[in-house]
């Protein structure tokens, strides 16, 4: 392998580690508009999210009679959450495959 080919793919491997972390960010922040969604939720405020804590009697879980209802209602938020979840691990699997060849001999 000549040093422009060694050069072109450690070029690639800083744009999919740069590709990483914008995935990485944009699925930390998905997580939390669902949660704040499901805190909106909780609280009744569907204004904004209050940044209220919500007491462990008060919170819902799958046991509470409302679950399916908050499940429904923060939905958008959650397949959001979980797309962004999957571009996080294709970008993650992309750089480690990248990674992996420019080690190997």
């Amino acid at each position: 392998m000549s040093d422009l080919d060694k050069i072109t793919q450690r070029l690639k491997i800083a744009e999919l580690a740069l590709a990483h972390h914008a995935a990485q960010a944009a699925a930390a922040a998905a997580k939390r508009a669902y949660h704040l969604a499901w805190q909106r939720f909780e609280t009744g405020d569907e204004t904004h999210g209050t940044g209220d804590y919500v007491h462990d009697e008060e919170r819902i879980s799958a046991h509470h009679p409302q679950f399916d209802e908050a499940r429904q209602a923060t939905k958008a938020e959650y397949a959001f959450f979980q797309a962004k979840k999957r571009e996080e691990y294709a970008a993650k699997r992309r750089l480690s495959n990248a990674c992996r060849k420019a080690v190997q001999p």
